[in-house]
């Protein structure tokens, strides 16, 4: 008895191994990593960058990102940006109004850790003024 694999002639006369269906078992593992990819790529959430270095104060109870906010960021010199698009205070207050509603999640402001306090309250309060609440101040826990 011979154990020497037999190969078979295609129509294009060229070999076709013994086994064609060797690699069909990978088939359904590959599907499932491409699934997996999309899935993910579809559930990420895309944040667009401030124009500037933000660097959120410390703070004990941490107020985090809130991917359904309106992302206003301010640097340290008083400069506003939306969407990372640098912006003046009265055309942020227009774009504000114009932009979808967010579910009711209102504003989150990306203030520098270096920015002046009373700008940072300037823009809350103008903010909440408008209509535009509930405005929160994004804080980073000690520590990260």
């Amino acid at each position: 008895m011979s154990l020497r694999r037999t190969a078979t002639r295609s129509l294009t006369g060229r070999l076709a191994p013994a086994n064609p269906g060797s690699d069909a078992s990978l088939l359904p593992l590959i599907n499932l990593v491409f699934l997996i990819l999309i899935f993910l790529m579809m559930a990420a959430v895309l944040v667009t960058p401030a124009p500037f270095d933000v660097e959120a104060p410390r703070s004990e109870a941490g107020i985090r990102d809130d991917p359904s906010a309106h992302r206003v960021a301010l640097s340290p010199v008083g400069e506003l940006a939306l969407a990372g698009e640098p912006l003046s205070r009265e055309v942020l207050i227009e774009r504000l109004g114009q932009a979808p509603a967010t579910g009711g999640q209102g504003v989150l402001i990306e203030a520098d850790a270096r920015s002046d306090a009373r700008q940072v309250l300037a823009l809350l309060t103008r903010l909440e003024a408008e209509g535009f609440g509930p405005v929160r101040l994004k804080l980073d826990p000690p520590g990260d």
